[in-house]
């Protein structure tokens, strides 16, 4: 959903529980804590897989071009949404009616590579870098 737009929240949830329950979602992620850049991290370890993301699909009322706050914007009613190919027709019939957008892809490469707009934005990190800097404090290591 578009950041700042509390009120599309419960539609947004409703059309998502109905692609949910019709079995056209393969992974969900809410983008509260973090945003898009946190949850984009989350699932590609949890997945073991890679993303390919551009900024500049994501919905937004922003005026100026998307950057590293679009990327860790914290709001309610957004959500991080993975499809199968096969049913990305249906899974837009039902969320017609709220904002959405193809943001980006799975890719088999466990890598997260992210296309901003904004000069100078754009990053690729290797899934197993993130994991490091996200575990970093556990296991005694550091980003290296």
């Amino acid at each position: 959903s578009v950041p700042g737009l509390a009120e599309e929240g419960p539609a947004t949830a409703k059309a998502l529980h109905q692609a949910i329950a019709r079995g056209l979602v393969r992974s969900c992620h809410d983008l509260s804590e973090g945003g898009l850049g946190v949850a984009l991290a989350e699932v590609a370890m949890a997945g073991r897989l890679g993303a390919t993301v551009a900024l500049g699909e994501v919905p937004t009322e922003m005026a100026t071009p998307p950057g590293m706050s679009l990327l860790f914007s914290e709001s309610n009613g957004r959500y991080l949404v993975e499809v199968r190919a096969e049913d990305v027709e249906a899974f837009e019939d039902l969320v017609w009616s709220v904002p959405h957008g193809r943001i980006g892809h799975v890719v088999a490469d466990p890598t997260v590579s992210i296309e901003g707009t904004a000069a100078g934005l754009g990053l690729s990190l290797p899934v197993s870098a993130i994991e490091r800097a996200w575990r970093g404090h556990l296991d005694g290591r550091t980003g290296r």
